[in-house]
């Protein structure tokens, strides 16, 4: 029969920059305390994408197809599917767990699923879950972050669909 294959990865920096940035909070190290948040947060993103180039290569996949999601975002929004992941990849091992609210920690750690398929898009799901009775490719197609935006009225400019950021608050 036909085979398919689907990768899932947890990576962590670990518990010494959740440690470190403690240790600077008590010193009064703000800036430096920041600093080393966005170095770790930045770290395991880093190795995230790095194992999902490897994942393409392995596949001998170009580097533009396929998408990494992480449970908690929009495509995946119910965080209790990371026990799933857990018991596969036994990621307790790596000094990985899981809060009473599902999060993953240490804080500077992802967890995903990475779709290899050509047309694999990002897209939002506010209740998580394709509704009985409709189909799929049409729920994913009217989501705010499907391969299918709506037009853009030229004279409002680009929309954030079309790559744009969302302005953020306060900015």
């Amino acid at each position: 029969g036909i085979r398919d294959v689907v990768a899932l990865q947890g990576v962590t920096v670990g518990p010494e920059v959740t440690e470190l940035m403690e240790h600077l909070e008590k010193d009064g190290e703000f800036a430096e305390q920041l600093y080393t948040h966005g170095l770790g947060v930045q770290s395991a993103e880093g190795l995230a994408e790095w194992l999902h180039y490897k994942v393409r290569q392995d596949l001998g996949i170009p580097s533009s197809q396929g998408r990494r999601y992480s449970w908690g975002y929009p495509a995946c929004p119910d965080q209790s599917e990371h026990t799933k992941v857990w018991e596969l990849l036994d990621l307790g091992e790596i000094g990985m767990y899981l809060s009473d609210g599902y999060a993953v920690m240490p804080e500077q750690s992802t967890v995903a699923i990475i779709a290899h398929h050509p047309q694999a898009v990002y897209f939002g799901m506010k209740s998580g879950f394709i509704p009985k009775g409709e189909a799929p490719d049409e729920v994913i197609a009217e989501s705010d972050r499907s391969a299918n935006p709506p037009e853009a009225d030229p004279d409002e400019g680009p929309t954030e669909a079309e790559g744009e950021p969302a302005a953020s608050a306060g900015a």
